[in-house]
């Protein structure tokens, strides 16, 4: 979805004053800040993110708030590098969302992301996420990548073409797309 302005999110979103259409524009706004991200208009996505929270916390719909706060979290973590911040999101969606999968891969990936090197605290993160759902492609495929990039002497070749192959076995689409973005030789 390609919009241009805030009035192309209200359209699509059928009007602030209908009933429900603050959902929808929230929906909108999330899908104007994917739509930057995509052409690398990091300001413009930060901004329509910030709206979407705030949105989502006029609805009263605690799924919406939910995917707002994960998608502002992801994008402090991989777009902006504040680690800091989205560290803080991410353990505040675990307080009070209870444990996810997706939030757990996320918070595991940040744990060893640049110089972030929390080895311990992400190989945790990603064993919860396993136990909550076992063949989640992005979770094998991430806890593959920190298996191979740990110098800590804990991480093996053998672990990680096992996670790799896991992944491959339930998702061959989701770990290409990983490695590319990793820049990951392929296994």
């Amino acid at each position: 979805m390609s919009m241009k302005s805030w009035d192309d999110c209200r359209v699509s979103a059928g009007g602030v004053g209908r009933r429900g259409g603050t959902s929808m524009l929230s929906h909108a706004v999330w899908w104007k800040s994917s739509d930057a991200l995509t052409c690398r208009r990091l300001k413009e996505a930060r901004e329509c993110l910030l709206e979407s929270l705030r949105l989502s916390e006029q609805e009263d719909q605690p799924h919406a708030k939910f995917e707002a706060l994960f998608a502002f979290a992801t994008f402090l973590h991989k777009e902006e590098s504040d680690l800091e911040l989205a560290e803080k999101i991410y353990q505040q969606l675990l307080d009070a969302e209870g444990e996810k999968v997706e939030v757990l891969n996320s918070y595991a990936l940040l744990m060893h992301t640049g110089t972030n090197q929390r080895w311990e605290d992400a190989e945790e993160l990603y064993e919860r996420a396993l136990e909550l759902d076992p063949h989640h492609a992005p979770t094998l495929s991430n806890y593959a990548m920190l298996q191979g990039e740990r110098t800590d002497g804990r991480g093996s070749y053998k672990s990680t073409m096992f996670l790799y192959e896991r992944a491959m076995a339930n998702s061959p689409k989701e770990v290409k797309e990983t490695q590319e973005k990793y820049e990951i030789d392929a296994l």
